[in-house]
């Protein structure tokens, strides 16, 4: 857990700087609010794969069941039906997204890579 608040407390304020220069450089809403929604995405997703890793290798340490798998398998696509309305109704920039998506993804692999050389 605390290998993901370490990439939330890099995340937020970088994903933030991003959002307000985008916007500043722009001068339009959908690409700073599409690098919004793919951060959020991004530590969405990351918090919940942190919880179900911490549910199955915890002090119980149980077994996979069909609902880890059905609880992901839903996650995964309420985010997609979500983001898919945003970028259909025009609200988010696709490129946008990836770059909010982008900005976390980086963090993680640099953390990640942190914590393995730390071993």
């Amino acid at each position: 857990m605390e290998l993901f608040r370490r990439i939330l407390k890099q995340s937020i304020p970088l994903v933030g700087i991003s959002v307000v220069i985008s916007g500043i450089l722009t001068g339009d809403f959908r690409f700073p609010l599409g690098i919004l929604a793919g951060g959020i995405a991004g530590l969405f997703n990351l918090r919940a794969i942190v919880r179900n890793v911490q549910s199955i290798s915890g002090s119980n340490s149980q077994r996979i069941t069909g609902r880890y798998i059905i609880l992901s398998t839903f996650r995964l696509l309420g985010l997609f039906v979500i983001l898919f309305i945003l970028i259909w109704k025009h609200l988010i920039n696709v490129f946008g997204l990836l770059t909010g998506l982008t900005i976390v993804f980086i963090i993680i692999i640099k953390e990640g890579l942190r914590e393995a050389r730390s071993m």
